[in-house]
């Protein structure tokens, strides 16, 4: 069970943190482009964001693998039952 866990925070991971680096490098652009608009974004506020990407990203691989599993197991006890 734990294994099992480890592998599904691994895979997780694998999704969700390119979308973060992504996030990053935009927030790192937006940063530069606007730095001299007044409006900037410090290096905290970029590490925030990240680690708030990470875990929505983990939290919602972790729901849909539920949802997809429920669902299979949903479709086994109809075909069991007709």
């Amino acid at each position: 069970m734990i294994i099992q866990f480890i592998i599904d925070v691994v895979k997780a991971l694998i999704i969700a943190l390119p979308i973060a680096i992504l996030l990053n490098m935009i927030l790192y652009m937006m940063r530069t482009f606007t730095s001299s608009a007044g409006f900037t974004i410090n290096i905290w506020q970029m590490i925030v964001i990240t680690g708030v990407v990470l875990f929505v990203g983990i939290l919602g691989t972790f729901v849909g693998w539920k949802m997809l599993s429920k669902e299979s197991i949903i479709d086994k006890i109809r075909k069991t039952n007709v």
